[in-house]
């Protein structure tokens, strides 16, 4: 990790997704630049010795991916509850809520959404509760979080799903922050840190082998 002033760096506006667009995460780029040896972190000495259980168990500070796709569920189902309160049926003047199919898909994204969170913090609890000098040699623990971050973000986006659809052309409008959930849960799930490649290491460490795969 290279340290440069903030008037050395060059900020690219590219930062245009479907989702997550409050973000900015826009490329950037440095020409030209000194830097001395004391503004240089090497990555992988850093991590062993840090005083911080968050960074010294890198899979923690990950896990932002999956809470922040959780509360985009939690969020999704609130939403679809208060629709489901007020709009009707097709071809029936009673409201959605009251209607089986609903209520079979209200049960599903709490349940969906719900026990990714349990699996999540129960995990990031047990690896943080590891002793202090053990922390960074608990393989098992540090995959156990990585798998239930990705869980939890795939978890959350199938909810969201079922709930976007559940609600026909309500959810299409700008206006209904459906369309927003929609979008940004689809667009965390795209990122490389819960994705395919996280996850077979993940399985990886659960088969007894190296994770072959960084940050964990």
């Amino acid at each position: 990790m290279c340290h440069v002033p903030r008037s050395a760096v060059t900020i690219h506006d590219t930062w245009f997704t479907t989702g997550l667009r409050g973000t900015a995460s826009n490329d950037f780029s440095v020409e030209g630049a000194f830097v001395p040896e004391g503004k240089t972190t090497p990555t992988v000495d850093m991590v062993p010795v840090h005083p911080w259980k968050l960074y010294r168990a890198v899979p923690l500070a990950f896990m932002n991916h999956g809470s922040h796709s959780l509360g985009i569920g939690r969020a999704a189902i609130d939403e679809a509850k208060a629709v489901a309160a007020t709009k009707t049926g097709w071809g029936t003047d009673k409201p959605l809520r009251e209607h089986p199919r609903m209520q079979l898909l209200i049960a599903e994204a709490v349940a969906t959404v719900e026990s990714s969170r349990v699996f999540l913090y129960q995990s990031a609890n047990t690896l943080w509760e590891a002793p202090d000098e053990e922390i960074g040699t608990r393989t098992l623990e540090r995959g156990r979080v990585r798998l239930a971050t990705n869980h939890a973000a795939t978890a959350s986006l199938r909810a969201v799903d079922l709930l976007y659809s559940a609600l026909g052309t309500t959810s299409i409008f700008t206006k209904s922050p459906l369309e927003r959930q929609f979008r940004d849960v689809h667009t965390a799930n795209a990122h490389v840190m819960i994705g395919a490649l996280s996850n077979e290491a993940a399985g990886r460490v659960e088969l007894g082998l190296d994770p072959a795969f960084p940050f964990f």
